[in-house]
C-alpha cells in the first residue's frame, strides 16, 4: 500500500494516504501531479540526423492535494472540525517548507520539500464551524496547490560502501558518491579518478564528488576550505548513470549514494 504523509512547518504530522490516512483528521481524496518535469536543452547532432540532449534543469515540481477534513478520526474519536481545520492551516506555508514523504507499495521511501503555491491556504466552500442538526460527523473539502522546490523526489540513502565494490544508482538521474573519512591514509579510486590519498583530518569529513557542488568538502555540514584546497586539481568522476553500477574502491573510508526520482510511481 502506498503511503503519503506530510510533516508540517509546525512539526505536526499528517497521514494523507495509507493505512492510517485521516488519523489526524485530514485525508487525500485525490493526489494529482508531483511528477518532476525537467526542461531539456537539445542540439542538432553534427553532420547527422536527429538531436541530442545537451543539458537540463529541473524546475519546481507542482501538485494538488484534494483533501477531506473530517471531525471523525480513524480511531473513532471525534474532534471539533474547526479545530482540525485550523491545525491543518498552521501546518502549511507559502514561505516555509514542510516535507512530503512517499512510501511505495514496495517499501521505497522518498521525500521532497513542500509548500503552498501562490494563493496561500484555500478557504473551504462552507465554514468549518457550521453545525447541521443530527450530523455528529462533519467534513469539509478543500484543494491545496503545492510546489516542491527540490523539483523531484529524494530517495533513501544507500548502506555504506567500503572496499572494492560496484556502486548502484537506483534513481532516474546521474549519481555520485559522497565519501566520509577520518584520520590519514584513506584512498579512493573510481571511474575518471585514479587512486589518490585523501588529506588527513582529525574529525570526520565528507567529500561530495558531484561536480555540480564543486567537489565540496564539509565537516559537520560546514565547508572545510583547508581540506578542499588540498584536493585541488582532482578530476571529477564519471557519473553513475541511472539503473547502472560503477566500480569504485574505498580504502579506509566509506561512501553512500542517494537516488533521485522523477516519478514516485512504480518504485
Amino acid at each position: 500500500m502506498i503511503t503519503l504523509a506530510y510533516a508540517g512547518v509546525d512539526s505536526s504530522e499528517w497521514t494523507l494516504v495509507g493505512e492510517r490516512q485521516g488519523a489526524q483528521g485530514a485525508e487525500a481524496a485525490k493526489v494529482s501531479g508531483f511528477i518532476a518535469s525537467p526542461d531539456t536543452t537539445v542540439e542538432a547532432r553534427p553532420a547527422r540526423t536527429g538531436h541530442v540532449v545537451s543539458g537540463f534543469t529541473v524546475p519546481p515540481m507542482t501538485g494538488t492535494l484534494d483533501l477531506t477534513v473530517s471531525s471523525q478520526l480513524v480511531d473513532g474519536e471525534t474532534r471539533e472540525l474547526d479545530e482540525i481545520f485550523d491545525a491543518l492551516a498552521r501546518a502549511w506555508s507559502p514561505l516555509v517548507d514542510g516535507e512530503l514523504t512517499w512510501v511505495s507499495d514496495r517499501g521505497v521511501s522518498m521525500r521532497t520539500r513542500a509548500r503552498l503555491a501562490s494563493g496561500g491556504f484555500p478557504m473551504p466552500d462552507r465554514s468549518p464551524t457550521e453545525r447541521a442538526p443530527g450530523q455528529p460527523v462533519r467534513r469539509v473539502a478543500l484543494s491545496l496547490a503545492v510546489q516542491c522546490l527540490d523539483g523531484l523526489w529524494i530517495g533513501p540513502q544507500s548502506a555504506p560502501y567500503t572496499g572494492a565494490v560496484q556502486v548502484l544508482n537506483a534513481g532516474d538521474l546521474d549519481d555520485y558518491p559522497r565519501i566520509e573519512w577520518v584520520g590519514s591514509g584513506a584512498t579512493v579510486s573510481g571511474p575518471g579518478i585514479p587512486e589518490f590519498t585523501l588529506p588527513t583530518t582529525a574529525v570526520p569529513a565528507v567529500w561530495d564528488t558531484d561536480p555540480a557542488t564543486g567537489g565540496m568538502v564539509t565537516i559537520d555540514g560546514q565547508p572545510a576550505t583547508a581540506l578542499r584546497q588540498q584536493m585541488r586539481g582532482r578530476v571529477a568522476p564519471v557519473p553513475i548513470e541511472p539503473g547502472t553500477t560503477a566500480p569504485w574502491t574505498f580504502t579506509g573510508c566509506t561512501a553512500v549514494v542517494q537516488p533521485l526520482f522523477l516519478n514516485p510511481w512504480g518504485r
